[in-house]
């Protein structure tokens, strides 16, 4: 039998047979496969993008539930099964799924994860991580802070990283309008921007901004554009 605990740090289950790898990792998302099973798609650390299979997930008893919440931030225990890799076990290494109790907050979140996609190989999956990592927990525990405007940090520091034109500096930007707090905010870090108070339908211009230019760059179609406007 596998052993579920509780620690310090989270939840952990680790089942029997063999480990042929782990990997850090956020789920980027999960989708239906076969009667109880789950095919998922996590972001490593390690190895970037990996697919894996969670089986038996989808039962009422299943101990990897936790592993396969939206934004499961674990420890992947995989083994190789026919060129696949199987899911046995996970250990939490934080909570983040209070990202899904606001629906600003959440939209922004699978934005950020979106993005991870369709970056590819452009930028060094351990820098990508670390970035990712501070905007999803900037969204987390930013008290009032605008997730639109942490978004909108985001995405020009992944384009700053992949190569592309930084977005342009005014030297006395009018907060008031969307250039003059993308060219504001392109100035700060990431902790500063999730300080700034700015009007949400302001917040979400630049985001919707920054997003279409990702889209150009990098020349594919973000379905967070789509969703955000809808709002």
């Amino acid at each position: 039998m596998g052993i579920s605990t509780a620690t310090m740090k989270g939840i952990i289950y680790s089942g029997r047979g063999k480990v042929d790898k782990n990997l850090t990792a956020i789920l980027i998302r999960a989708y239906d496969y076969k009667d109880n099973d789950k095919r998922a798609e996590l972001f490593s650390v390690e190895e970037g993008i990996v697919t894996v299979t969670m089986r038996g997930i989808k039962k009422a008893n299943a101990k990897l539930k936790f592993a396969c919440q939206p934004f499961s931030f674990c420890i992947y225990e995989l083994s190789e099964h026919n060129k696949n890799y199987v899911v046995t076990g996970a250990t939490t290494v934080e909570d983040m799924f209070a990202l899904t109790k606001d629906t600003d907050v959440y939209f922004c979140a699978c934005a950020v994860m979106e993005i991870v996609k369709s970056v590819g190989a452009s930028i060094s999956c351990g820098e990508l991580f670390v970035v990712v990592l501070k905007t999803l927990k900037a969204m987390l525990y930013g008290n009032n802070a605008s997730p639109y405007l942490i978004l909108a940090k985001y995405v020009q520091k992944v384009l700053s990283m992949s190569g592309f034109a930084r977005t342009r500096v005014i030297a006395e930007p009018d907060l008031s309008t969307t250039n003059g707090m993308l060219s504001y905010i392109a100035t700060k870090y990431l902790d500063e921007v999730a300080k700034i108070s700015a009007d949400n339908n302001l917040a979400m211009d630049c985001a919707v901004d920054e997003l279409i230019r990702f889209e150009k760059l990098y020349e594919t179609s973000l379905n967070a554009v789509k969703f955000i406007k809808q709002l």
